[in-house]
């Protein structure tokens, strides 16, 4: 997973030296299962507002760099990379084809789909042109507020 961006947010996270103990147990359950509500109410934030909270916790720089280093210890940890999967994937979709291609059609279509996916070959690209400067949208944009 790439390393979260880094938001501007208000100066209360900026102030801040270091993460609270919640803050911390966020981080814990975050990476154990990349649901911001979830690992909100295991921190022990209230149920009410844990969407809110997860943002805002996602947001704060400190928890960031945090959840960046819990998770690149659990990948050296379990020695996985991206590189690992993406051969895992290749290799198995290629003995599936070997052992028998009509049985496990689905599970090889999907290993075809995830390395596409990889490789960007499903991305919708939207050819545009034309001329356009920053000029003429802010005059068009000046107009349509003085109507």
């Amino acid at each position: 997973m790439p390393p979260l961006k880094k938001l501007n947010v208000g100066s209360k996270f900026q102030d801040a030296k270091e993460l609270t103990a919640r803050q911390k147990a966020f981080c814990e359950h975050y990476v154990v299962h990349l649901h911001g509500r979830k690992a909100a109410i295991e921190a022990g934030y209230g149920e009410a507002a844990a969407n809110v909270r997860a943002t805002q916790l996602l947001r704060h720089p400190l928890v960031q760099d945090r959840i960046n280093e819990l998770m690149a210890e659990r990948s050296e940890r379990v020695q996985i990379s991206a590189d690992y999967v993406l051969r895992t994937i290749k290799e198995t979709t290629d003995q599936l084809v070997a052992e028998d291609p009509v049985k496990y059609a689905q599970h090889i279509f999907k290993g075809a789909e995830l390395l596409g996916k990889h490789l960007k070959l499903f991305t919708d690209r939207v050819e545009v042109s034309g001329k356009l400067s920053l000029e003429a949208l802010i005059a068009e944009a000046n107009k349509e507020l003085e109507q």
